[in-house]
């Protein structure tokens, strides 16, 4: 297997904790750079293996903080994988137009009346849920003049 920093941790820590035997409850290892363990199934494998992590989880307790996420409080060890997206500032092009559009494909279309005629319009995503498919229609347009 390669050289990787989750490695070295795992060296350092049976070093420092030598009364420590994997498998049992001694064994307390738990680093977040088992995410780089990724150039065979065998290296996947073995860097699950060696972390502290139960066959059954406790019952985590989740509370809503809002509009900042949420707090977890584990009843056991975990790894909890967090995607953020953030705003950035970035040199835009002009003479590009993007515009992008998510929808629920179960629910794609509203329908109203005007003039007693039917309207067909689509529905936009007011909440993102989590666990839940979603689509995006994607439209890009070169606005450059030609010279």
């Amino acid at each position: 297997m390669p050289f990787r920093k989750f490695w070295l941790s795992l060296a350092s820590y049976a070093l420092n904790n030598p009364e420590s035997v994997p498998g049992t409850n001694s064994w307390n290892f738990l680093d977040h750079k088992f995410i780089t363990c990724t150039k065979s199934l065998t290296e996947v494998l073995a860097s699950l293996l060696v972390l502290s992590l139960p066959l059954e989880s406790g019952t985590h307790q989740k509370e809503s903080s809002g509009s900042r996420g949420m707090q977890i409080t584990a009843a056991s060890n975990m790894i909890l994988l967090v995607k953020e997206v953030k705003n950035t500032m970035a040199n835009i092009n002009q003479s590009i137009f993007v515009g992008e559009n998510m929808f629920d494909p179960l629910n794609r279309y509203s329908y109203r009346s005007e003039e007693g005629e039917n309207i067909k319009e689509k529905k936009k995503v007011a909440e993102f849920l989590h666990r839940k498919v979603y689509g995006c229609e994607v439209m890009l347009s070169n606005m450059s003049v030609r010279s």
